[in-house]
């Protein structure tokens, strides 16, 4: 596990116990402690399938990078050749994301957030963000973190692309999408399967952050029972 992953874990549970406490450990605790195990797993598997998935990415091939913070994997997808379409909408984020990625000419930039609909959303910052942008950049979408730090929260506009239709307009298949959109990946997939898109992707990895962002959960749980039922793509739902 990444150095960051166990300090974001760290912190998850201090705050889960600093709200839980007094008189609430013990049944929930050792409940959430099997349902991050069970998260972990996955997690493990799923990147050995991305690791194995970007050996075989080539200039045939088109995939994207939703929510590409400062370019970590947006840089890994670019040297493989392949059309890499990268979407980030915080505008400090995304400025970052250009400068850190230059010159691949196989790369388009997109400021902009994924959704179900075109049109405009807030988002919210770590309040920890001033003090630490880099560190906290990757946290700021839609919903409160468990990791944030408490304070006043940044809210600011940013563009939705109805990402459905973003696939449609490509024209051909999609051989891989990542995703980390803090929360928004169930409006989205949930538009995916009724458009008829999610098919044209052959191989998604989902950072859900169920374990960071609570207010998804019950989305997720009923959006991993439908997506049970879908022959393609290959997903992963615990990526990273």
């Amino acid at each position: 596990m990444p150095e960051t992953d166990l300090k974001d874990r760290f912190r998850y549970w201090s705050a889960w116990l600093g709200k839980s406490l007094p008189g609430k450990i013990g049944e929930d605790a050792g409940t959430e402690y099997f349902r991050i195990r069970r998260l972990q797993e996955g997690s493990d598997r799923a990147g050995r399938a991305f690791k194995a998935c970007v050996k075989r990415l080539g200039p045939q091939h088109t995939v994207i990078d939703l929510g590409a913070n400062m370019g970590r994997f947006t840089r890994m997808l670019s040297r493989t050749g392949a059309r890499v379409h990268a979407f980030e909408p915080d505008p400090w984020t995304f400025d970052e994301l250009k400068s850190r990625v230059p010159d691949h000419d196989n790369v388009t930039f997109h400021q902009a957030a994924a959704g179900a609909a075109d049109g405009e959303a807030t988002f919210r910052r770590d309040p920890g963000f001033l003090k630490n942008r880099q560190g906290r950049s990757a946290g700021n979408g839609l919903y409160d973190s468990v990791l944030w730090d408490d304070g006043d929260s940044e809210s600011f506009s940013v563009r939705v692309v109805d990402f459905a239709g973003f696939i449609e307009g490509l024209g051909g298949d999609i051989e891989l999408v990542k995703m980390d959109i803090e929360g928004a990946e169930v409006d989205v997939l949930d538009r995916l399967i009724e458009t008829g898109m999610l098919a044209r992707i052959r191989h998604l990895f989902v950072e859900t952050r169920e374990w960071q962002i609570p207010a998804v959960r019950p989305g997720l749980t009923r959006l991993r029972k439908r997506l049970a039922r879908v022959e393609r793509p290959e997903i992963h739902l615990d990526w990273q």
